[in-house]
């Protein structure tokens, strides 16, 4: 299972990563969204919703045990077929736990994951807030942090960085980065 960080930066409104994937053309009506790290609203699961997308919330600071694994389940039945992950590795200070966020990722979706992070002050130095950890690092930062936990490519437009589904990836790198 994962590990609950900073709950209290959650926010009430939908995040800036659903209109910038729908920008970018991805959003499929009929597919399926994991939203990882999603948070206790349901305001993505609604804002999908107009696209024809459904979402699935896997958020272990606001779901009991029981609900992310029925949760997992589901996913490693069917995988999603895209994945959000948004302002969520920025609040954790671990990063043995960010790894494994963005392995249970790549392991419940079998599309492109998209990862959004907040800046912050965007001078690299570790923070407490007023709401919990803060890590204050470019999406530059990040986008090398994902490709070395990885292993294989990913890239970022327009503020959002894109992890290639596993069908992009050539069959040699598959599975590169898992942490056991």
């Amino acid at each position: 299972m994962l590990t609950a960080y900073s709950t209290k930066t959650a926010r009430k409104q939908v995040p800036a990563i659903v209109g910038k994937v729908h920008r970018a053309g991805g959003w499929k009506a009929g597919n399926v969204n994991l939203d990882l790290g999603g948070g206790p609203y349901g305001l993505t699961t609604e804002a999908l919703r107009r696209y024809g997308v459904s979402n699935i919330v896997l958020d272990p600071g606001f779901q009991p045990e029981s609900d992310q694994a029925a949760t997992r389940s589901q996913l490693e039945a069917r995988p999603a077929d895209s994945c959000t992950i948004s302002n969520v590795l920025n609040v954790i200070p671990d990063s043995l736990e960010r790894a494994r966020i963005l392995q249970t990722a790549c392991e419940l979706t079998r599309g492109r994951i998209y990862v959004t992070v907040y800046e912050g002050d965007r001078s690299g130095k570790l923070k407490q807030t007023r709401d919990g950890w803060q890590a204050n690092r470019c999406l530059k930062d990040w986008l090398h942090e994902i490709v070395v936990l990885l292993g294989y490519p990913a890239t970022s437009k327009n503020g959002v960085i894109v992890i290639p589904g596993i069908e992009e990836l050539p069959a040699n790198i598959c599975g590169a980065g898992r942490i056991d």
